[in-house]
């Protein structure tokens, strides 16, 4: 990471030793990938709301990733957007 988040919203595992976190205000979605005693994080994917507040993995390894503002629900794969609905929320 370039920089580290100001606020980590939400954390989700994503397998052994994975796990996503949603950040913000920057709106990156991080994976933090644990090897022995080492922890290290790469942006997964860059949402243009700026805060990922709700992460969930779905049965086939899609990724809900629920932002603000404005309620956005954004499924993804492989790091990239294949859905994304504004719930007209905040």
């Amino acid at each position: 990471l370039d920089r580290p988040p100001d606020v980590l919203w939400s954390l989700t595992p994503a397998g052994p030793n994975t796990w996503y976190a949603g950040a913000g205000p920057d709106g990156r979605l991080l994976r933090l990938t644990l090897a022995g005693d080492k922890l290290t994080s790469t942006v997964w994917a860059d949402l243009a709301e700026d805060h990922v507040q709700a992460l969930a993995v779905l049965a086939d390894g899609t990724v809900a990733a629920g932002s603000s503002p404005g309620g956005v629900l954004t499924l993804l794969r492989e790091g990239r957007p294949v859905a994304r609905a504004s719930l007209g929320a905040d």
